[in-house]
């Protein structure tokens, strides 16, 4: 799961000039819900020491009519998740964060898969493929699959179409023998 987490990361990196070019919309990535342990560790290593958050706390503050004493309980859930245990996907069980982060993650036998799925940058705009495929070999995502759904979704519309029109005509034809 983990390097599974990983490569979300990296492959969110890698769309993010795309959205900031807005070639896409934005996309959504499991890792948005849980990051990975490395993610997870680098964020709490840069919460600052109750003693230099307190500090820059009161120089915030200078000026301002709100005191210091009232902010107590966020500098305890800080210094507390200084000392926390990471978030595993067990956690997540039970909250609303769930959802989400199950809607993403892809579990068949022992290989996990983690779905990124894009928008487009406006409404019917399409989204250029290509673009996309190429800024993810750029981020160094070489396991990344790009699907596109909607060509998919309209070739198997297109078989089944197809067979119905067969099997209509196969109908026709059998009554115009018999008859």
């Amino acid at each position: 799961m983990e390097s599974i987490l990983r490569g979300a990361e990296r492959a969110a990196h890698a769309l993010q000039g795309l959205v900031d070019e807005k070639v896409i919309g934005g996309f959504e990535s499991a890792a948005n819900y849980l990051p990975s342990m490395a993610t997870q560790e680098i964020r709490r290593g840069s919460l600052p020491n109750a003693s230099e958050l307190r500090a820059n706390l009161n120089q915030a503050l200078g000026g301002l009519p709100l005191r210091a004493d009232r902010l107590q309980p966020f500098l305890e859930d800080v210094e507390a998740t200084r000392h926390a245990a990471l978030v595993a996907a067990r956690d997540l069980a039970g909250t609303s964060l769930n959802a989400g982060f199950d809607a993403l993650i892809l579990h068949q036998k022992d290989k996990w898969n983690a779905l990124l799925p894009l928008r487009g940058a406006a409404a019917g705009q399409e989204i250029n493929l290509g673009r996309v495929v190429a800024a993810l070999q750029d981020g160094k995502v070489d396991d990344a699959q790009v699907l596109d759904l909607k060509q998919e979704s309209d070739a198997l519309y297109a078989g089944y179409l197809s067979e119905a029109i067969r099997f209509s005509l196969a109908g026709f034809m059998a009554l115009t023998v018999l008859c």
